[in-house]
């Protein structure tokens, strides 16, 4: 369920959809109807997700379905919102599908902050120990500052040029190619990480294949 950010950003997708899910899931279970639930969500939100589900409460006061609606945002939601969406639909059970969806996206955030706060630390040391490092030779070499800064950047270089290859990679790359299967296969390979990687993986397989079977979906 990888959500393709446009003007929002990714944390705030997750932190507003987890709500707006959550809520539409709580009014429609307590019998409050979809279009009505709908405006009272989007009376609540602000800037471009207010917009977005003002479009999308049009679309459905039109008698257009809801995965129909959100599908027509693809920068905001992502396929499989529409995907479990529309079974839930079919079979009826819309208010369960949405609240496992704001679970989802609670979880996901959670994960997104767990991930930037446990990258804070390893990328302080590296930065530390470019500066430290060199400081020997800068007092040998009778404090030579332009040769100082020139050997903390060319230290800085490597993993910045391969923090660069790895985002291109995620970002630019078919997540089914050749690029993408090399690079996970590297990480897996990572000592404490990869298996960090592989349960993250398995977890969001196992949660999402929930979510799509308990929507109705074959």
């Amino acid at each position: 369920g990888h959500v393709v950010e446009e003007q929002l950003e990714g944390p705030l997708v997750y932190k507003g959809l987890a709500t707006v899910y959550d809520n539409l899931s709580t009014l429609l279970d307590a019998g409050v109807p979809l279009i009505r639930s709908l405006r009272t969500v989007s009376a609540g939100l602000r800037g471009r997700l207010r917009q977005i589900f003002l479009q999308v409460t049009g679309s459905v006061e039109k008698g257009m379905p809801l995965s129909d609606a959100i599908s027509s945002h693809p920068n905001v939601f992502a396929r499989l919102d529409v995907m479990i969406i529309h079974a839930a639909e079919e079979s009826g059970n819309l208010a369960e599908a949405l609240d496992m969806l704001g679970h989802w996206y609670e979880f996901s955030r959670r994960v997104n902050r767990r991930v930037i706060s446990g990258l804070m630390l390893p990328v302080f040391i590296i930065h530390a120990a470019a500066f430290m490092v060199p400081l020997p030779r800068l007092v040998i070499a009778g404090w030579d500052v332009e040769a100082y800064f020139r050997t903390v950047l060319l230290t800085l270089a490597v993993p910045y040029i391969l923090a660069g290859l790895i985002i291109g990679i995620m970002r630019f790359t078919p997540q089914t190619g050749i690029a993408r299967r090399a690079l996970e296969g590297f990480s897996l390979r990572i000592p404490a990480l990869g298996r960090a990687l592989y349960n993250l993986a398995l977890s969001r397989y196992s949660l999402i294949f929930h979510m799509t079977s308990k929507a109705g979906m074959p």
